[in-house]
């Protein structure tokens, strides 16, 4: 071999060498990753969640990407961890016999119970606006609505499960994770003036009167009624999201400004619960009328009384984004 033919090999030899490893370099950075508690899948750039063995972020930290099973953790009786902005984490409960899961987002600080599996979900708002009560109205008194509308939102998971979804504003300002329930609607008696009754308006026994306006906590104030609850963007599409609205109103009433029926306390006798489709809010300005309820009352003073007093309530909301 002489030495022309010795150098074309070595030359072909350090090309192969620098050709196969521009190739596994290829294979190493575009690797998707292979989430291990799935072997299955094969996501790229997965969601992360970092659990801290201790309170406020901090102790041994332990980072998990994409959906996970069966995870090992150290025992603490207190932990704490933070969710990749724009996702969901679901964590399901170890300490439940039923192995439920629960929702979060971004940071939490305190967490006390053992996790056992973890899945993730693009992250989207579910909005429940308050728009006001509907009511025969015979005077002015009618308007002297009390009681309380109070409001949750459920999401089904995919394996069927019925899950609350935490509540991230009430009426227009943020809260802190764990609160499920927003009184959207509240005043104590008949006695009692709520800026809210303002929106109280008749139904003539006819036609069911469209409300579709923000209603607010007080003249000159800017928060709108109403709250902000966190799901995924998945179950919005696939409409696995529900509103559960419980209500319990009454009113004081008189026939007319000259009638000696009053009563201040027609109430509804309990506090009933409707659960609907937050796909099921699609009047008008994706709005949806909640009811009727049936109140009864008898007058303070029975002069001149003809017997019980009835009334329907009627509460209206809507799916339209509440936060500025």
């Amino acid at each position: 071999m002489n030495t022309l033919q010795i150098h074309q090999k070595t030359a072909l030899c350090l090309l192969a060498f620098v050709l196969f490893n521009v190739w596994a370099i290829a294979q190493i950075t575009t690797k998707p990753y292979i989430n291990p508690g799935n072997p299955a899948s094969a996501i790229t750039n997965p969601p992360w969640i970092e659990i801290y063995t201790t309170a406020n972020l901090a102790g041994t930290k332990y980072e998990f990407r994409g959906n996970r099973t069966n995870i090992e953790l150290p025992n603490s009786n207190l932990y704490s961890f933070r969710v990749q902005p724009g996702y969901i984490a679901y964590l399901t409960n170890c300490n439940n016999d039923l192995q439920t899961e629960e929702i979060y987002r971004g940071e939490v600080s305190n967490y006390n119970k053992k996790i056992c599996n973890i899945r993730f979900a693009a992250i989207a708002d579910a909005y429940v606006s308050f728009h006001g009560i509907s009511t025969p109205i015979h005077n002015n008194d009618c308007r002297r609505v009390f009681g309380s509308v109070k409001v949750s939102v459920q999401e089904r998971t995919p394996s069927g499960q019925i899950i609350p979804c935490p509540m991230s504003y009430h009426h227009g300002r943020g809260v802190p994770m764990g609160l499920f329930e927003a009184t959207i609607y509240q005043n104590a008696n008949a006695n009692t003036t709520s800026f809210q009754n303002q929106y109280v308006q008749n139904f003539d026994g006819r036609v069911i009167p469209t409300l579709d306006q923000f209603t607010y906590l007080a003249a000159g104030r800017t928060e709108i009624a109403g709250a902000t609850f966190i799901v995924s963007e998945a179950a919005l599409r696939e409409n696995r999201v529900f509103v559960t609205v419980t209500t319990m109103l009454g009113s004081a009433h008189k026939s007319n400004d000259l009638a000696s029926d009053f009563s201040s306390n027609v109430r509804m006798p309990a506090p009933i619960v409707h659960r609907m489709g937050y796909h099921e809010f699609n009047g008008r300005n994706s709005t949806v009328v909640v009811g009727p309820y049936q109140a009864v009352g008898s007058p303070d003073s029975n002069i001149a009384a003809s017997g019980g007093i009835y009334k329907q309530f009627r509460v209206h909301l809507s799916k339209l984004r509440n936060i500025r």
